[in-house]
Order: C-alpha cells, then sequence, then structure tokens
C-alpha cells in the first residue's frame, strides 16, 4: 500500500536539472535509502516528497490521513524556546485533543441512545489519535529523546546553539511526535558513535516507514531494505541493504558498458563504410578501354578494326563455305584455304 509517491517528477535549480521524469513510492513498513554524489538533487526530492518545495513537473500523492515527519540539514527553531520546550513542540495538536476529549466526556453524561453511541465511538477515535501523540503522560518520552540523543542542558535556550546542537534538538522533536512517514536528510551529522546506535536501534524498533538521506554506509546496510539511486538525473531502485546495492549496481554498470561497446563497434564500422564510399563498378575498377587509353604526351592510339562479325539469326550456325553434307576429298582439297563465312540453314556442325 502506498504511503506517499511522486510520478513523472521534474526539478531544475539554477539552469540544471536535477532530476527529470522520475516516479517514486514509499510502501507500507519500507525503509529507503537515497543516494547519489553530491549535488545530485536528494535534498530536493526529499522536500518535494514533504511538501515543502513543489515540483517544476508532476504530481506527488500523499496518503489520506497520514502525517508526514521531515528533518531537514538546517532545521529551524525558536531561540527564545529551551530545548525541552522545542522537543515538546513535536507533540503539537495534543492540547487540542486533550480539550476535545474533555468536552465528550461531559456530553457521555447528558445523552442516551443513538447520540450515546456516536459519541463513544468520537471518543474511542479521540483516545487514538492521542496515543499517537504520545499518550497521556508524554513527559518520559520526551526526557528519553533529551537523553538519548545527548542534549547536554535541555533547559537552555536554544538561540546560542551550534548547528550540530539544534539539528539533535529538531531530530529530537521529530521523534516524539511519532509521524506515519519519517524523511530524514542526514540524521545522524553531528552524531557520535554511541546515539548512532541508539537511532539504528529507535528505526528498527518503530518500524515506521521512511526515507533517509546520509553518507553513512553501516546506517543504510543496518536500517534500510530498499536502495534508491538518483544518478544522472534518473533514479536506479535496488532491493535489499546496501552490500546488495553495490553488487547490483555493479552488475548494471558491466551491462551498460557492455551495450555502449557494441554501440561504439556499430558506429565505427559505419563511420569506416561511409570513408570508404559506395563501391566502384567493374568499369571503375578495369579502367577505359585500352584503345582508349592515351599514351603521354600525344593523342589516343588508333587500333586497327577487323571485319565486323554479326551473329547468327536464331536456327542457323556459322559454317566455312563448305557444304552441309560430307564433301569428297577432291572436293575438299579444292575449297579454299579460308572461304568467307556464310549462312547455312543446316545443323550447327557440318564437319563430320
Amino acid at each position: 500500500m502506498t504511503l506517499i509517491a511522486l510520478e513523472n517528477g521534474t526539478k531544475g535549480f539554477n539552469d540544471r536539472t536535477l532530476f527529470e521524469g522520475v516516479s517514486f513510492e514509499l510502501g507500507e513498513g519500507e525503509r529507503v535509502g537515497l543516494v547519489g554524489r553530491n549535488g545530485s538533487g536528494k535534498s530536493s526530492l526529499l522536500r518535494i516528497l514533504a511538501g515543502v518545495d513543489p515540483p517544476d513537473e508532476g504530481v506527488v500523492t500523499l496518503r489520506s490521513g497520514r502525517r508526514v515527519g521531515f528533518l531537514e540539514q538546517e532545521p529551524e527553531l525558536d531561540g527564545q524556546l529551551s530545548a525541552r520546550e522545542a522537543v515538546r513542540k513535536g507533540l503539537a495538536g495534543r492540547e487540542k485533543i486533550l480539550a476535545e476529549l474533555a468536552t465528550v466526556h461531559e456530553q457521555l453524561g447528558e445523552v442516551e441512545g443513538e447520540a450515546m453511541e456516536k459519541l463513544l465511538a468520537r471518543l474511542e477515535r479521540l483516545e487514538q489519535r492521542l496515543e499517537d501523540s504520545g499518550g497521556h503522560d508524554v513527559e518520559h518520552r520526551i526526557e528519553e529523546a533529551l537523553t538519548s540523543l545527548d542534549i547536554p542542558d535541555p533547559d537552555a535556550k536554544c538561540g546560542p546553539f551550534s548547528g550540530g546542537e539544534k539539528r539533535r534538538v529538531a531530530l529530537a522533536r521529530l521523534l516524539v511526535s511519532r509521524p506515519d512517514v519519517l524523511l530524514l536528510d542526514e540524521p545522524t551529522n553531528h552524531l557520535d558513535a554511541f546515539v548512532t546506535d541508539w537511532l539504528e536501534d529507535w528505526f528498527l524498533e518503530t518500524r515506521i516507514p521512511l526515507v533517509l538521506v546520509t553518507h553513512d554506509r553501516y546506517l543504510l546496510e543496518r536500517v534500510c531494505d530498499r536502495i534508491v539511486e538518483l544518478d544522472a538525473s534518473k533514479l536506479w531502485s535496488y532491493q535489499g541493504g546496501y552490500s546488495d546495492y553495490l553488487e547490483q549496481r555493479a552488475a548494471r554498470l558491466i551491462a551498460e558498458q557492455r551495450a555502449e561497446a557494441g554501440r561504439l563497434a556499430v558506429l565505427r564500422r559505419e563511420t569506416a563504410w561511409i570513408r570508404r564510399g559506395p563501391p566502384r563498378t567493374d568499369h571503375e575498377v578495369q579502367g577505359p578501354h585500352p584503345a582508349l587509353r592515351r599514351p603521354r604526351g600525344g593523342r589516343a592510339r588508333a587500333t586497327p578494326r577487323g571485319p565486323r562479325i554479326q551473329p547468327p539469326p536464331p536456327g542457323r550456325a556459322w559454317v566455312r563455305g563448305w557444304s552441309t553434307s560430307r564433301a569428297s576429298p577432291s572436293a575438299t582439297a579444292s575449297a579454299p584455304s579460308s572461304p568467307p563465312l556464310t549462312w547455312s540453314s543446316g545443323p550447327a556442325c557440318a564437319w563430320a
């Protein structure tokens, strides 16, 4: 079941196309790692999926009723709030749910019958929403996030915090909110190994669907079950962890190299054929007739011509003046040595 999808998405930046005509889907329970070279458009793709930026072309679809949590590389925090107060902001809407629950409890003592059944159904839905927002007691969840992400002074104001400290507070706020889909842009930046290990365990325990952009190969290997690569403005999907991605990508590149080598071989043959030109005729190969060849420094030599010989008509044969019947020795002896050629209607051979 698809939670969030991009269809035929295109995005450019500074007259450069980051990706063009790409499609992406995140299914229920999927954890996807998004990889690619720096500047290829990974962060732009995340911002489009989160609804922060629109695509130049394409359509983004989010399943109805699902909440998306987005961690940017440079999150914004209210500098007047303490770290604890900023993290508690991740439970936005919880106060409204509690107020609605109080109203429903008051109304339950005033109605009965069908109205009672409707209020009970509404109460069940509100309780589920409250549970998704942390339940009736959320302070333990807030304290766990502050401690696990190693935020040293939760009561300090966020204004003077460094970039790394602000990212930790923003990450804690996001994890406390427990959204239906997580979109994370470099979540392990400025985290030490112990905090990164805790974050990996949190991803595996909660099983929240996510799209993760990171250079941490070990995190991709342990957490993700599908790797999507943004390369040459296109998306390539590989099932499995990071090691599976490396193997499948190598096989794809080898196949592309072979196809390119075959294409180049065809181009070389075609180029060689064009340079040779079309095949020459026999006349062009043998040159002109010897009688028409011009000697160096002179006119063409005229060659003597013999008598023109015409082929015999159909049904007749060449004879050389002798009778088609057997001739006598005396007649043969008196025959001219070189009689002229004449037509004969007799057999094709008159020498027997």
